[in-house]
């Protein structure tokens, strides 16, 4: 039975006290939104409200740990949906005080004391625990009052839960487990009406929320499973490792609450309702334990939330009897006091500072409503500012209004230019945990819905090599998509008409080998290929177990290049299964683009992976590493000319390639711009069609003959190649020291033969003394036309 201790409202003072509270509590619990950023966080909340916007279908257009309602949840302002944000946060701490009163008020004493101060001070702070605690509150006053006739109370409390689900896939999942027990115990006592009506109230709701959403229905499937996919692969990739002690206060409290899920379930006469319950507390606790525990940083503060809000609301929250009830009030006090120091140990300052903290939600909410106008304007100015910051003008006329993704994990800057963006399924880089995920962006980059434009910023999280992140699409991408530009650390790629074959880049199997944990593999002579790699690293029982009800081990791999400089990163089981570019090694946007042009510059010897000797009985005592060829590419080669045109921006036409004795610098001579080309050196021009001439000039830094410079002079030359064979065009030799008409800039004009030829070289070739030490040879103002 609902029992309920008797709380009659005697005076106008009571009522009045009481509606001062219930304000206060739904100020406290408005989250006012978040200004916008270009961080990583920031991104994925302003593309959720993108992706409402703009109609975009979950679970086929988007996969993501959220729902079409979850830019409410990430509430951060990218210029849309303002009004919306702060519509819900009211509409939010109206539910969610009406419900924390309900509850409240059932206890008395100490109990009701602890509970409002509980959520008073830090319940209502952290939203993630917030939707949690307000789905187990209904959920748990649902099953409390499951033997009575269904009326609205009930549906409106069905109808919460489902309604909470269109916001996060962990909403929808905690949801389920409590629509499930709630119509099974339901048909258990019988109640065959009432169990089919809260199943209705619960599949209706979600369905017309969906269906409001501008969702397809038919979406829903695929919903589930790419939600549920990324769910599986979130664990594996985006583990951290758990301090020691928040790791055993986390278990304690563990212990704890199932300790005390146990007393109540042997304490019950009514055991059908007892396994209901105890099946949705598991589901509640163990969820946000998950939740809080993976990624073990501050996220954990939401597991300590959901155990405070359980053992405050004792003993009313499941309607406890009175057998034994000492030994459970023993057990939830325990696991709330423990709690508060796990908040402490997790986000230091929180419980210490809770009532500064409620202090500044309460000021914060009504400062948004006396002075809303200012309000407001603090948020558009501060989107101007990024806008301003985040400006990609050259980015925006080269697009115009074709269609954009952005690769990495900023797709702010799409939404800052107002650009047609046009998403990945898997939309943050970061997020394509499994081979299935991203296979599912490698689908959508091999099909004609690709985007037209690419723009790129190569950057990965916790340690990862940065080609585990999106594998598939870094692979795709230099067959598909040619460079265009690069701005503000942006690179623009364009796609590349006419029909496109993915079959015809599949990496070809070289070599598969099966060694010892911690044994390299050797890539041998196969580093003369682009390679792509993959890495199956099995769980045994133990560790599948343990991924179960914790998280996997952390698995390294080690990378050893051809010079024997070795480097170690975390390697996220099932993007080692998925596979990665190798070879060239590729840590940053520049050996990207070396490896999308053809210049590699650090390759591969040998792979191995690291596992801790406390965690080997986790794993099978093998791995696997296989290599694969990948088709070359030189969709980057503009790239590198447009840094060879920048670089030699003193010249008209600038080399396709050079060398020199020394690295090339940019110096001046009577105030002109020069090259400085240390003899010997050479330029290497492509030769444009109906080119006549070359002109320009040449010449010595002035220190290379005065002041004590001794050099023994240059000879300056000109040739081009012919069917393979040279032929000189042009031949000086300059000798400054003694030949004082050899000082300064010198210059030329040469014509070029009328039959076609290769390419153009400018070569200087030390003097006769072949002694290039003082040879400072320099170029300027050299054109082919």
């Amino acid at each position: 039975m609902d029992s309920v201790a008797p709380t009659k409202v005697t005076s106008l003072a009571d009522r009045a006290v009481r509606a001062a509270l219930f304000l206060s509590l739904v100020m406290l619990a408005v989250g006012v939104p978040k200004a916008p950023s270009i961080d990583l966080d920031s991104s994925w909340r302003m593309a959720l409200s993108y992706f409402f916007q703009h109609g975009l279908q979950f679970g086929r257009d988007v996969v993501f740990t959220y729902g079409p309602l979850g830019f409410l949840m990430g509430r951060t302002y990218s210029g849309l949906q303002f009004n919306s944000l702060l519509a819900w946060q009211v509409i939010q701490g109206v539910i969610v005080a009406i419900l924390i009163f309900r509850q409240g008020f059932r206890l008395t004493g100490y109990p009701r004391l602890f509970f409002f101060l509980f959520f008073f001070t830090i319940g209502v702070s952290y939203e993630d625990a917030l939707h949690q605690m307000v789905i187990a509150l209904a959920g748990f006053e649902l099953l409390r009052t499951s033997e009575r006739e269904s009326g609205l109370r009930t549906a409106l409390l069905v109808s919460l839960i489902a309604f909470l689900g269109l916001f996060k896939f962990t909403n929808l999942l905690l949801g389920l487990v409590f629509a499930a027990v709630i119509a099974g115990y339901q048909l258990w006592i019988g109640n065959r009406r009432a169990a089919l009506r809260t199943a209705a109230w619960y599949v209706g709701i979600f369905l017309l929320g969906w269906v409001l959403c501008r969702q397809n229905p038919l979406n829903l499937p695929a919903y589930f499973r790419n939600s549920w996919e990324v769910s599986q692969g979130y664990q594996d990739a985006m583990g951290l490792p758990t301090p020691p002690a928040a790791l055993w206060k986390g278990l304690l409290v563990l212990l704890l609450v199932i300790a005390y899920a146990f007393v109540f379930l042997f304490s019950q006469p009514d055991r059908g309702r007892a396994v209901a319950t105890v099946i949705a507390l598991g589901a509640y606790v163990y969820l946000n334990w998950k939740h809080g525990f993976v990624r073990a940083d501050g996220h954990m503060i939401g597991f300590y939330y959901c155990v405070l809000m359980v053992a405050t609301a004792f003993p009313r929250l499941l309607d406890d009897g009175v057998v034994r009830r000492h030994w459970s009030r023993l057990l939830v006090a325990a696991a709330g006091v423990l709690s508060l120091f796990g908040i402490e140990t997790a986000l230091p300052g929180v419980v210490r500072g809770a009532l500064g903290g409620m202090q500044e939600r309460f000021y914060t909410t009504y400062h948004a409503a006396a002075y809303w106008h200012d309000f407001r304007g603090y948020y558009d100015d501060a989107l101007r500012v990024d806008e301003t910051a985040y400006d990609l003008s050259n980015t925006r006329e080269v697009v115009g209004n074709a269609t954009v993704d952005v690769l990495g994990h900023e797709q702010g800057v799409a939404i800052y230019n107002h650009l047609n963006y046009h998403p990945r399924p898997v939309f943050q880089g970061y997020s394509a945990y499994t081979p299935a995920l991203a296979r599912m962006n490698f689908d959508f980059y091999a099909s004609d819905d690709a985007p037209e434009y690419v723009l790129m910023k190569m950057h990965s999280i916790d340690r990862r090599f940065s080609t585990f992140d999106d594998s598939e699409v870094l692979h795709v991408l230099v067959q598909r998509y040619d460079y265009v530009l690069s701005e503000k650390g942006y690179y623009l790629w364009h796609r590349k008409a006419g029909h496109f074959d993915p079959s015809s880049i599949t990496p070809r199997p070289l070599s598969s080998t099966e060694v010892p944990v911690g044994k390299s593999v050797p890539a041998g002579d196969l580093v003369t290929h682009p390679l792509w790699a993959q890495v199956d690293v099995q769980l045994s029982l133990l560790g599948r177990l343990r991924s179960f009800f914790y998280k996997p081990p952390i698995v390294n791999l080690r990378i050893e290049d051809s010079v024997g400089n070795r480097s170690d990163y975390r390697m996220p089981l099932p993007q080692g299964r998925t596979g990665f570019i190798i070879n060239p090694i590729v840590e940053d946007m520049i050996s990207y683009m070396r490896f999308a042009g053809a210049q590699p510059e650090r390759r591969v010897r040998s792979l191995a992976v690291e596992i801790a000797p406390q965690d080997r009985d986790c794993f099978a005592d093998t791995v696997r590493i296989s290599y694969f060829a990948l088709p070359e590419s030189n969709a980057g080669q503009e790239f590198f000319r447009q840094a060879q045109r920048l670089r030699f921006h003193m010249f008209k036409t600038a080399p396709a390639s050079f060398e020199a004795q020394t690295d090339v610098a940019e110096e001046n001579i009577d105030g002109r711009p020069v090259m400085v080309l240390h003899a010997p050196s050479e330029m290497a021009f492509d030769v444009p069609e109906g080119a006549t001439y070359v002109t320009g000039e040449f010449g010595f830094m002035p220190g290379a003959y005065t002041k004590g410079g001794n050099t023994d002079g240059a000879e300056f030359v000109i040739y081009c190649t012919v069917n393979g064979v040279q032929q000189v065009l042009f031949s000086r030799l300059m000798d400054p020291v003694h030949v004082l008409t050899d000082r300064g800039l010198q210059k030329f004009k040469v014509a070029l033969p009328d039959h076609p030829i290769g390419r153009l070289y400018l070569r200087v070739n030390p003097g006769p003394r072949h002694n290039y030490s003082w040879d400072w040879t320099v170029w300027t103002g050299i054109e082919v036309k």
